[in-house]
């Protein structure tokens, strides 16, 4: 009896500390990162809080506000990303590229870029249509996830090492009007502490055909002491009387 508490205790505070939280964004915060073999840097930063309704549904979502500049070889201007408040999922990106063409594209339903609350070894689904306007029409792209967390490792980059969860995706996509499906899969590593990605791989056919890196940021930030939910702590301690009372 007395192991087996023991076992519960150590089960309830693993769980406590192995999914991957939701982070707390504010407003300034940004991240900034180089694409290889590419050669350009993209910086996001989170520029404002604000209700916006989405043309194709009218349905009307609280977003963060993630405007994009880039730097080096690449077509793109600036970017603007709408994500959802409540989980993050993106909703809306408006692109302007460097030969001042305006593109628009929306996420039905938003989808997360990372899953939140999940842990190492969880696997998932999604599926979503990407409706894309070039300006003169719009193009309909359905698309599938297949996704797990695989490992809690550290990652080394420019700025430091970071204990990262590492997520693959192996995602299909159909044009519409067609009845094929393209492959690719991406391998993201997300830091709790940086409170973003800091590193992505995409991978065709197993292939690696680019990576992201995270550069510069301002959101690193001294370690916080742990504390457990009081709950957990009440828990913990009713187990504990409980072998003491098993032992009597």
């Amino acid at each position: 009896m007395k192991k087996l508490g023991l076992l519960l205790i150590i089960l309830l505070f693993s769980s406590a500390v192995a999914a991957v939280e939701k982070p707390e964004w504010k407003i300034g915060m940004y991240w900034k990162y180089q694409v290889t073999p590419a050669g350009y840097n993209f910086t996001v930063e989170i520029t404002g809080r604000e209700n916006i309704t989405v043309d194709i549904d009218n349905k009307n979502y609280e977003v963060w506000n993630l405007t994009q500049t880039t730097e080096g070889k690449t077509i793109v201007e600036k970017m603007y990303t709408y994500v959802r408040v409540d989980d993050l999922a993106d909703v809306m990106q408006i692109t302007y590229l460097k030969n001042k063409q305006k593109m628009k594209d929306i996420y039905s339903p938003p989808i997360p870029f990372i899953k939140y609350g999940v842990s190492v070894g969880d696997k998932w689904n999604a599926s979503y249509q990407l409706l894309s306007y070039d300006g003169k029409k719009w193009q309909i792209t359905v698309v599938k996830e297949n996704c797990e967390c695989e490992s809690k490792e550290k990652i080394k980059i420019p700025i430091g090492e970071f204990l990262c969860y590492k997520i693959v995706k192996n995602m299909s996509y159909k044009m519409e009007n067609s009845n094929r499906y393209f492959n690719s899969t991406q391998v993201i590593y997300y830091s709790p502490k940086l409170k973003n990605w800091i590193k992505s791989e995409s991978y065709v056919l197993g292939n690696k055909k680019s990576e992201v890196v995270l550069i510069e940021t301002n959101c690193l930030e001294k370690e916080k002491k742990f504390a457990l939910p009081l709950y957990l702590v009440i828990v913990a301690f009713a187990i504990v009387g409980l072998i003491s009372k098993t032992k009597k």
